[in-house]
C-alpha cells in the first residue's frame, strides 16, 4: 500500500506512521502538493 501526502498533515503522518507506513523517496507525481511519499508492505 502506498500514499502520498503532505508534510503540513503532522497529525495524519503521525496516524500512518502508527499504523506501519514507512517514508520513501518522493519520485516524479502529477500531484503538486504531495511532498511525503509512504509505503506499508503487507
Amino acid at each position: 500500500v502506498e500514499l502520498l501526502t503532505n508534510s503540513s498533515l503532522a497529525p495524519a503522518i503521525a496516524l500512518y506512521r502508527s499504523l506501519g507506513f514507512v517514508d520513501v523517496p518522493l519520485g516524479r507525481t502529477e500531484y503538486t502538493r504531495a511532498d511525503v511519499h509512504m509505503v506499508l508492505e503487507l
